[in-house]
């Protein structure tokens, strides 16, 4: 009975340390998600929208991919990680960055539409009337509006990303088989 007790919790612990490896790796794939993607977005479009002038409209960055993969594929293991604070983290700045992509795609639609109506022979009329100052009218005010709306909410992703991966490190600085904060 003792050895048969003795395997049943060997057994647990095997199971414990199973589940723990598999957080941790889940984990460690979305601190290297995070970084990389992170990494790409400050090369390609985060120093554009981070320096834009006030009256400047942004470039148009097309997005064509879904930059999530670790996240939407494993998203239901985000709730077995044992530390609240980076799971409220790791969603919070997923949102923020799911939304700053359909930002983002949002703005080129809204250029085009700009580009669009620009080029019609009645609009294209009434703009040669106007002003010579283009960044006036109608048209290219929602332009600058948004773009001043990108800038923003780069900032605020660019805060939430720091923080998630201070917690990330720190969640991985932690060896397996320790007690882990739940807080």
């Amino acid at each position: 009975m003792w050895a048969q007790f003795v395997s049943i919790g060997s057994q647990r612990n095997q199971q414990k340390l199973s589940e723990e490896l598999l957080i941790r790796g889940f984990v460690q794939a979305i601190a290297d998600e995070v970084t990389s993607v992170w990494a790409r977005f400050n090369v390609e479009i985060g120093p554009h929208v981070k320096t834009l002038l006030e009256g400047e409209a942004s470039p148009v960055f097309p997005l064509h991919q879904s930059y999530f993969v670790v996240f939407d594929s494993n998203a239901s293991r985000v709730g077995r990680i044992p530390c609240r604070k980076l799971r409220e983290q790791i969603i919070a700045t997923y949102v923020e960055a799911k939304g700053f992509v359909d930002s983002m795609r949002y703005y080129e639609r809204l250029v085009d539409t700009y580009n669009t109506q620009k080029t019609q022979p009645s609009v294209a009329a009434y703009l040669a009337s106007v002003a010579k100052d283009v960044r006036d009218d109608q048209l290219y005010r929602p332009l600058l509006q948004y773009s001043e709306q990108l800038k923003l909410d780069h900032s605020r992703l660019e805060e939430k990303m720091e923080e998630l991966k201070r917690l990330l490190q720190a969640f991985l600085d932690i060896p397996p088989r320790k007690n882990r904060p739940v807080d």
